[in-house]
């Protein structure tokens, strides 16, 4: 069955507005731990999620690029051996994710010092294992779901899981401070690894013989080095700030960069899908490819350049909701960092393009460009304080995605540029009318007026400057044009 656009942007669009919700209520959760915790107990929060992001590492050997590159094509015609790839991959990360749990435990002093100042803290990082590896399941099971395309199902688990943790974590941090609050975390995720874990047993649980783990690993082995130059990019910043600066400094960059991240979801929604899609388009030719490619590449456009205008827009706001007092010094990096969702943009792309079109090692140029600038940069400003460390992972975003764009021109369907632009204009008066009227009003209760003016502004121009056709090409209602 051929891939058609409709089904690209429903199934864009389900995981961006599953991650859209997910991230606003987790904002607004943020904001109420900010108010609740003092910044040396908040910055336990990043080391909490650092930690977790890092126990799938050392042990996911570059699975996770593989399995989505493969799979998608293999339950065409193979299922069996589709299932026994899932089953490989699940058994070795999975596992892999307990052993760090336990090197956690027995370096819990070690890591305090590092990011506590003491190695006094160390039961704050015990208390954070639990969760460390309740997340790592977390992304083992969400990659199964991306490879197979089960997007419905995806985006409910992130709903279940997104809405758990401060539900637990909100009453719980009231009750028990930042041990409440990492025991709400850890209950949430769990609770988001049984709905998928459940939903997808067909794939997780299903008699299926592992395919052996020495040549996929083999073929994965470009992608393996990826990984921890991804985590470089996703989290070597904050790991910095956390180690060389005060906890209070890190609770601030963390602050910065959640809106940011909160912006990265849409992309990443766009990532969920663009990968696998493009794989499985080049089954269907190059006609279906190059359409694919340019629904997902007006998809990105079309919900970056608003979004990242109107976040930027409110960036002063953001601070202000969380303790002027504490937090105000970190305004710049807040708006800088949105920005610089903007060229992230690029990087999603070229990216995915490169994992479905070109060679394992097209991808991990482009993330190790990204992540060697960050990490170089970072270093070389983090002494000079968080805004400081903003503009340097701002810049290297900037150079990666140059570098993405030149580095897959060879196979890259070509850029849908003219499009694109059509959305710059109506994004530029959704900024001017949104900080216009936070400057007239001057009243953080009068914020969502100007952010829905500011909308109201971006649709009513995008209406009048997009013709019927190209809205329809948007929606998904008509294939667009090669």
């Amino acid at each position: 069955m051929s891939l058609s656009s409709r089904t690209l942007v429903r199934d864009t669009a389900r995981l961006l507005g599953a991650n859209t919700l997910t991230r606003s209520i987790g904002i607004l959760a943020l904001v109420a731990y900010a108010r609740m915790l003092s910044p040396a107990d908040l910055a336990a929060l990043p080391v909490f999620l650092i930690l977790g992001a890092f126990t799938t590492i050392p042990f996911n050997l570059g699975l996770y690029p593989t399995l989505m590159r493969e799979v998608p094509r293999l339950l065409l015609g193979n299922d069996e051996e589709a299932l026994g790839m899932i089953r490989t991959v699940v058994r070795t990360v999975g596992g892999g994710v307990l052993v760090a749990g336990v090197a956690y435990l027995a370096f819990a002093p070690a890591i305090a010092k590092t990011y506590f100042g003491t190695a006094s803290s160390a039961w704050l990082v015990r208390w954070m294992v639990a969760g460390t590896v309740a997340r790592g399941w977390d992304e083992v099971v969400t990659f199964v779901l991306r490879a197979t395309r089960e997007y419905q199902l995806l985006a409910s688990k992130k709903v279940v899981s997104e809405l758990s943790q401060p539900a637990f974590a909100l009453p719980l941090t009231a009750w028990l401070g930042i041990r409440g609050l990492l025991i709400g975390q850890t209950l949430g995720l769990a609770a988001g690894v049984a709905w998928a874990a459940w939903g997808a047993r067909r794939y997780l649980f299903h008699r299926a013989r592992p395919l052996p783990l020495g040549p996929l690993a083999r073929r994965s082995r470009p992608y393996y080095l990826e990984g921890f130059l991804f985590f470089l990019t996703q989290q070597g910043d904050q790991a910095l700030v956390g180690a060389l600066l005060s906890p209070v400094a890190l609770a601030a960059y963390f602050i910065a960069r959640r809106i940011p991240d909160a912006l990265g979801l849409i992309l990443y929604s766009v990532e969920e899908v663009m990968g696998s899609t493009l794989s499985r388009a080049t089954v269907d030719g190059p006609e279906t490819l190059a359409r694919a490619f340019r629904t997902m590449a007006l998809v990105v456009a079309t919900f970056v350049l608003p979004a990242t205008a109107l976040a930027a827009s409110l960036g002063t706001a953001y601070v202000s909701f969380m303790g002027r007092a504490n937090y105000a010094f970190a305004v710049p990096a807040v708006v800088l960092l949105t920005l610089s969702t903007i060229p992230q943009g690029g990087i999603t792309i070229t990216s995915q393009v490169a994992l479905a079109l070109g060679h394992p090692s097209d991808r991990l140029k482009i993330t190790a460009t990204f992540a060697g600038l960050l990490l170089a940069f970072t270093v070389i400003t983090t002494r000079l304080g968080v805004n400081a460390v903003a503009t340097a992972r701002a810049t290297a975003i900037v150079c990666a995605a140059g570098a993405g764009f030149w580095l897959t021109r060879s196979f890259r369907p070509k850029v849908p540029w003219p499009d694109i632009g059509r959305v710059v204009l109506p994004t530029i008066l959704l900024a001017v009318t949104t900080v216009g009227l936070q400057t007239i009003g001057g009243n953080l209760w009068l914020v969502p007026a100007s952010a829905l003016a500011g909308c109201g502004v971006f649709f009513g121009t995008s209406y009048l400057l997009l013709s019927a056709q190209e809205r329809k090409v948007l929606l998904g209602q008509r294939e667009p044009p090669l």
